[in-house]
């Protein structure tokens, strides 16, 4: 197994992890995950274009989007949640007041 292998591997058990925890991160695993990351770099084995590739790669594996397409929908979620829940259903309140 090479490098890239592997740090594919490390990102597919930890997104695989971060689905089934409903987005709860484990710190420990993804500090790891980061230092490795950091060393390839350092070490001239893997760029930060062969790193990003890695990871859009195991993304579309365990999300079926590439990293930054599941970002997009992520923002656009939290987005349409701010709006309240009424306006988004279009849905009229009614207060009574004694």
């Amino acid at each position: 197994m090479d490098i890239s292998e592997r740090l594919e591997e490390l990102l597919i058990n930890n997104y695989q992890l971060l689905k089934e925890n409903h987005g709860k991160i484990d710190s420990k695993q993804s500090v790891y995950i980061q230092g490795f990351m950091e060393a390839c770099l350092m070490n001239r084995s893997l760029s930060r274009m062969g790193i990003e590739s890695i990871i859009n790669k195991a993304h579309k594996k365990v999300f079926a989007v590439d990293f930054k397409s599941r970002q997009d929908l992520k923002l656009a979620t939290d987005d349409w949640l701010d709006i309240p829940t009424h306006i988004r259903l279009n849905k009229s309140i009614h207060i009574d007041h004694e």
